[in-house]
């Protein structure tokens, strides 16, 4: 388990430094397959990123923090953040595919 958390810190690292700002990183998922990350901090940015730490892509999010990301198999990241805002977020976080707005925050309804 520590090498788990240790490589998930590693990561963090290289996210936030990769964008050129450190920011707190809020909510973290992986790919089925674990080649691809998706970490969402508290400004409401996602950054896309492979298994090796290449960072291919971020996307800013109007919405606030992210608190929860989920994988969708073949279309993309489910996003929620702290306003309520729901995103599917294609699978490279180049776009919006939809989005929804649910009456509380998303915190609310986590876990």
């Amino acid at each position: 388990m520590t090498t788990a958390w240790s490589w998930l810190r590693t990561r963090a690292s290289l996210a936030a430094n990769s964008t050129g700002v450190s920011r707190a990183v809020t909510a973290v998922a992986a790919s089925g397959n674990g080649d691809h990350l998706l970490w969402g901090d508290a400004r409401g940015t996602v950054i896309a990123q492979t298994r090796h730490g290449v960072v291919t892509r971020r996307l800013d999010l109007e919405g606030g923090a992210v608190q929860k990301i989920l994988p969708v198999p073949a279309r993309g990241w489910i996003v929620g953040q702290e306003n309520g805002a729901i995103s599917l977020v294609d699978f490279d976080a180049t776009a919006v595919r939809a989005q929804h707005s649910l009456m509380n925050r998303v915190g609310d309804y986590a876990d």
